[in-house]
């Protein structure tokens, strides 16, 4: 896949990322989500386990991940850090090895921004929903991104190693 030209978050639509993101229940949320995604799309059920709750947990986590991964790299243009992307790219190449067609990302995604809204209630301005949508984009894009080097500097590889390591950066804050 070619990688397109993304466009970068504002300062403010990541304080909204932020913002909605800290009002989510987020147990709520990845219910919801599964639940609308088996009902509109069941074809894709067969990819998942029976019990959701560890992969509802990665599946916020990821969320989390990348909420708090954009990093100015040019006056008020946020780009996901360069070290999340090879355990995005990581992930993506896992989810295609059990199956996920790149096809099925934009399903995915429009079910997700449904449920946050659902989920976020007054929250979800027009900006907020655009943010989020951005977002995704971005995820997705490394996801599916084939040219993100193999080794980035300072990345470990693995996706709970790279979390933990912004966590930490966070909690520091």
């Amino acid at each position: 896949m070619e990688r397109e030209k993304l466009k970068p978050l504002s300062s403010n639509q990541i304080q909204l990322l932020k913002k909605t993101f800290r009002a989510l229940d987020t147990d709520s949320l990845s219910k919801r989500f599964y639940t609308k995604l088996f009902i509109k799309y069941p074809e894709v059920r067969h990819l998942f386990p029976t019990d959701l709750t560890e992969l509802s947990t990665k599946l916020i986590s990821v969320f989390e991940l990348v909420i708090f991964s954009f990093e100015e790299q040019s006056r008020n243009r946020f780009y996901l850090q360069k070290d999340v992307l090879t355990p995005l790219r990581m992930l993506g190449k896992k989810h295609m090895d059990k199956g996920v067609e790149n096809s099925y990302y934009p399903m995915a995604n429009e079910i997700l921004i449904q449920s946050i809204k659902e989920e976020a209630g007054h929250l979800f301005s027009p900006e907020a929903e655009t943010a989020w949508k951005l977002a995704f984009h971005h995820l997705t894009t490394a996801m599916l991104s084939q040219d993100v080097p193999e080794e980035s500097s300072g990345s470990k590889g693995s996706l709970r190693e790279t979390f933990n390591y912004i966590k930490s950066l966070l909690s520091k804050s």
